[in-house]
């Protein structure tokens, strides 16, 4: 776990992304290109990686695959570094987490995320900080203060739904995302999770209330964040939940990749963009590549 404070302008975006798993020959190169691309194409706009950077399995997994593998966990780590080098030498990369992928590597090859973010502390002088651990919570702050604050972990448990209707199985999955990271910081506006491969942001939940003055009712709705100062407890209903997508894909010609073999469904690729303007979070959307 880690702490930060992260100086930001009044208005800019940040783009949660990950699950890209550097060295399967099922990654979307096409797909996470675009989002880096989108990333460096206009200021302020600014990342976190939600980790699973590099598909990083030894041998002994039983997801380990030959001819799904392009290289080497090291290897796979020089390619990415490599691909994300517009962002770490712009200082765009807010933070990098680690994910279980590379946490099943350092027993035995050490902690590759950690020493990844180290060599590009030394090579680029960022002024982000960058390696997050498993799970890391920012604080959005300016010159006038704090502005809100951000939870994002790599995650564990899945999310799924056997729900026949489509629009049911949705809501299932959103709430079991709500249910997953509510209950961890209950003062950050967004929460956010990788690790399941799904694409999904749970919206605010507006509430009606009634308010009465000078003899009169007024109707009043919940909004995000309301009800109390961004330092203190936001109610659930007010807070926006996401799952951040991934750029693996379930099938790929001429090889069986894992996840097809278990039956997974074909994943969403993308990402997730958080809107802010004017100090303030204005949105929070999922972007499809």
């Amino acid at each position: 776990m880690q702490l930060f404070q992260t100086e930001v302008p009044e208005n800019y975006e940040i783009i949660l992304w990950g699950d890209n798993q550097e060295g399967n020959v099922a990654q979307s190169r096409d797909g996470m290109k675009a989002c880096i691309d989108y990333i460096m194409s206009a200021p302020n706009r600014y990342c976190v990686h939600m980790g699973d950077a590099l598909e990083a399995f030894w041998i002994e997994d039983k997801r380990y695959q030959q001819d799904t593998i392009q290289a080497p966990p090291l290897e796979q780590m020089k390619v990415f570094r490599k691909a994300i080098e517009p962002l770490t030498m712009e200082g765009r990369m807010l933070t990098m987490l680690m994910g279980n992928h590379e946490l099943r590597f350092v027993n035995q090859g050490g902690n590759i995320t950690k020493f990844m973010c180290e060599e590009i502390q030394k090579e680029v002088h960022n002024k982000w900080p960058m390696y997050g651990t498993y799970s890391a919570k920012i604080d959005m702050v300016d010159g006038k203060g704090l502005q809100w604050k951000l939870y994002v972990t790599h995650g564990r448990r899945t999310i799924n739904s056997t729900s026949p209707d489509s629009g049911m199985r949705r809501a299932l999955m959103e709430k079991a995302l709500q249910r997953h990271l509510e209950f961890t910081f209950g003062d950050c506006l967004v929460m956010a999770k990788g690790h399941t491969h799904k694409l999904l942001v749970k919206r605010p939940s507006p509430i009606l209330y009634l308010t009465s003055s000078k003899g009169k009712i007024h109707q009043n709705y919940t909004k995000a964040g309301s009800g109390t100062s961004r330092d203190f407890f936001i109610p659930p209903e007010n807070r926006w939940f996401c799952n951040t997508g991934s750029f693996l894909k379930t099938f790929e010609l001429g090889v069986s990749t894992y996840s097809e073999m278990a039956e997974y469904a074909p994943t969403e690729l993308g990402y997730v963009k958080i809107i802010v303007g004017d100090r303030d979070v204005q949105d929070v959307v999922e972007v499809r590549v």
